[in-house]
């Protein structure tokens, strides 16, 4: 495996605006990392091993090419846990961040961030998974390993597009205590999960509310997290079926012999909560 190289450029600015009542930071960068390593179990047969018939099973659903490394697993081989130079990442994006005091109540802050994150040319293991073509990829340990070729897919669990926006309002109650409310929303765009573009996250919009008094040291606020009761999940990932796997049945795609672990969202959650300090 080769050295991985991180490269970042960034430019950006700061600035207080309308007689300091607006605050803006806004940055452009690029980030280029060269020979982007993936952790992966990297299998060996042993020389003089019999392995033919495992070899066999496994050319016969494109998950190895020949003798050397395998991905896959079998009581004849040897497995290590490595990493692999699977392809170059470049990635451009834009944020911007600002808080604006609208009188002496009312605060309003936001965030915007666009980031494209593309891989280069590359090959990627595996892409039998998803019934994807594949290739021989040849490490510099003499083994090939079979894969699909990545070359511009966009990098998985990243979202192009990610904005949120405040609202949050402050005053005193007629005994002199303190009181606020605050409305908030998070959104985040669609999002790959896997090198290959064979699946995604679709975009949610998360709303949060809080609103609380505040005398002295002691603090009661009642909230409500997801307002909406969004249930976009918050991540997935395929996961092989281990029996059909170790049998060599079938072929292994996203909906067949394949499972899906997701992370399910946080159900709208209301309650109070009671803090003192001293």
């Amino acid at each position: 495996m080769d050295e991985e190289v991180l490269t970042n450029y960034e430019v950006g600015l700061k600035g207080t605006f309308l007689d300091g009542r607006l605050n803006l930071n806004a940055a452009l960068f690029r980030i280029e990392t060269d020979g982007y390593a993936e952790r992966a179990n990297l299998f060996f047969f042993p020389e003089g091993s019999d392995s033919n018939s495992v070899l066999n099973a496994l050319e016969a659903v494109g998950m190895a090419t020949g003798n050397g490394l395998l991905l896959n697993l079998s009581d004849t081989s040897v497995r290590v846990r490595g990493s692999v130079n699977i392809a170059d990442i470049t990635s451009n994006g834009f944020e911007l961040d600002g808080v604006y005091l609208l009188g002496e109540s009312w605060e309003i802050a936001g965030h915007f961030t666009s980031l494209n994150t593309d891989f280069g040319t590359g090959c990627a293991p595996i892409g039998a998974n998803f019934g994807l073509p594949l290739q021989d990829f040849v490490l510099a340990s003499g083994g090939t390993m079979a894969c699909t070729d990545i070359s511009g897919n966009a990098f998985p669990f990243i979202p192009e597009i990610q904005y949120g926006l405040a609202a949050t309002y402050r005053d005193q109650l007629a005994n002199g205590w303190d009181w606020f409310a605050r409305l908030d929303m998070r959104h985040e765009g669609e999002q790959y999960m896997d090198w290959f573009e064979a699946g995604w996250l679709p975009a949610s919009t998360k709303l949060n509310f809080r609103a609380g008094v505040n005398p002295g040291n002691v603090r009661l606020e009642f909230y409500v997290v997801n307002l909406t009761d969004d249930r976009t999940p918050l991540g997935a990932q395929y996961e092989p079926d281990r029996k059909e796997v170790a049998n060599f049945t079938g072929n292994r795609g996203p909906t067949n012999n394949t499972g899906l672990n997701v992370a399910l969202a946080y159900p709208r959650e209301a309650g109070l909560r009671f803090s003192l300090n001293f």
